[in-house]
């Protein structure tokens, strides 16, 4: 079983500065999307995490960042793959696979998109855990991830402008 995810919303940065921040600086997006992150080369560890009815789970985790790709027709879109598991057990994680997109919605406007999958671990027993509960605590923490990521875009965008 896998499961998608999918986050989308609107910036008001300049399609140009949000492209080049993913083509140029992916390490310093997604170092400001993790607690506690350091890096060793392409490779982004920190700490994963999500506040449950006030109990905080989280892991930490090695980010990979992939491929930076253009498209320029039929309308320009900048694309950065990149995954992630856990740094240690890594059997009771899942891994998680996906793709951060931008694209100009007008001359200061830029949506942003994530869009990933991961499939749960252990097996049979794992696809249950995940479809009675841990699918929520998985979409939250992305959700978090991905709500610090448009942060930090938002901020190098505003002083790209500025």
């Amino acid at each position: 079983m896998q499961r998608d995810v999918f986050h989308f919303t609107t910036v008001e940065i300049p399609y140009e500065a949000a492209r080049r921040f993913i083509r140029d600086d992916p390490v310093g997006l997604f170092v400001a999307s993790l607690d506690g992150a350091s890096q060793d080369k392409d490779d982004i560890s920190g700490i994963l995490d999500v506040d449950v009815e006030g109990i905080v789970l989280g892991a930490d985790v090695t980010l990979e960042i992939g491929d930076f790709e253009e498209v320029i027709e039929p309308l320009p879109l900048s694309r950065r793959r990149i995954g992630w598991h856990a740094a240690e057990h890594t059997g009771i994680f899942p891994i998680l696979m996906g793709e951060l997109e931008v694209f100009p919605v007008g001359p200061a406007r830029t949506q942003v998109t994530f869009t990933c999958h991961y499939r749960p671990p252990l097996k049979t027993f794992g696809a249950i855990v995940d479809t009675v509960y841990m699918h929520r605590i998985a979409d939250e923490c992305l959700e978090r991830f991905f709500s610090r990521l448009v942060e930090s875009l938002e901020k190098v965008g505003s002083r790209s402008v500025g």
